[in-house]
């Protein structure tokens, strides 16, 4: 009977193998048999759905010199690790003109940066719905505003792109009848706008961190589901559904939180991961199947005496032989990008 032992155990060390060998890395055993049964699968929006090289632009400042404003911008983007202050700190180096201190700065997670500098001057930068609206200047809304001592002193937006394979891959997930959600922190208009290009038809935007946990402890209970992102702010979320899944251009803790981290930045990826999963949940089924039924034949007869112990013995090491070689057969699962 030991056949019935290796069932599980050889399918998914097979199974994890090779998805090892190309670069999805799955913490966990239990996880690949969870990625099979998801039904409900949610998606951040930046970073995760979009690229992370932004763009810049209608950059404006109220009554305020502008490299001055672009400078402070600067200095307040290097104490965050999200998407957007990673490109202006690392692609619009120009706005540094002037070294700057600050006597502390915090980053209010899913809001923006607020600080103080060494003069009791207050900032704020942030996403425009974090604002007063009296103090937002008439005309075009931007995306993002840098306040100084609650006075509005520059804005500009910010406009990025579909990331490779985010098409291919929610494509794919409704043909299987998955439920796709898209969860993100960014404003109305944009969330809207994506979730038409990718035919999502379920999406909510301006959530914070802990609105996305209740939202995703919510679902839990109604659905099998799954979490995509790659931010700070997506950390708890990940963790409490049933599948984390990261990017490999992910933060670290968003990384730390997710059961599996997806090589590169390629979602298409996440489509052979799925099936990987689905092919090894079937192996280990099949696995059991074929054990069960062997030693629902052979140990009677063997206990009956029909069955000398050479070929007892033959009959147990065949049934192993079975068990493992059916597991095997998963390394000839190709994984390869969605078409």
């Amino acid at each position: 009977p030991c056949a019935m032992g290796l069932a599980t155990p050889t399918a998914i060390m097979v199974g994890l193998g090779k998805a090892a060998k190309s670069g999805i890395l799955i913490k966990g055993a239990d996880t690949t048999e969870a990625l099979a049964n998801i039904n409900t699968i949610v998606f951040d929006k930046t970073g995760t759905l979009t690229d992370s090289k932004f763009i810049i632009s209608d950059f404006e400042t109220y009554l305020f010199e502008d490299f001055v404003a672009k400078n402070l911008i600067y200095h307040l983007e290097k104490f965050s690790n999200h998407p957007i202050a990673l490109t202006i700190t690392n692609k619009y180096k120009d706005w540094y003109s002037m070294p700057l201190s600050f006597e502390f700065v915090n980053e209010i997670k899913g809001k923006g940066l607020s600080a103080r500098d060494h003069g009791n001057n207050d900032y704020f930068l942030g996403k425009a719905n974090y604002f007063d609206e009296n103090l937002i200047p008439q005309g075009d809304k931007k995306d993002i505003y840098l306040s100084y001592n609650n006075r509005i002193i520059a804005g500009f937006n910010i406009e990025d792109s579909i990331k490779e394979g985010a098409p291919e891959l929610i494509q794919y997930l409704i043909n299987e009848n998955i439920k796709v959600i898209l969860l993100s922190g960014d404003e109305e208009k944009k969330c809207a706008a994506l979730a038409k290009k990718l035919s999502i038809n379920e999406y909510y935007s301006n959530q914070l961190p802990e609105q996305k946990l209740e939202k995703i402890k919510n679902w839990s209970n109604q659905y099998s589901v799954a979490m995509v992102g790659d931010g700070i702010n997506d950390a708890p979320a990940l963790s409490l559904a049933k599948v984390g899944i990261s990017l490999g251009d992910a933060t670290a803790i968003a990384k730390e939180s997710a059961q599996i981290i997806l090589p590169g930045n390629d979602l298409r990826i996440l489509k052979s991961g799925i099936q990987l999963g689905k092919r090894t949940y079937k192996t280990i089924k099949q696995n059991l199947f074929w054990a069960l039924f062997y030693n629902v034949i052979a140990i009677p007869l063997a206990g009956l005496g029909f069955l000398s112990p050479a070929l007892s013995a033959f009959s147990m090491a065949f049934s192993d032989v079975i068990v493992i070689g059916n597991s095997l057969r998963l390394n000839l699962f190709k994984i390869k990008k969605a078409a």
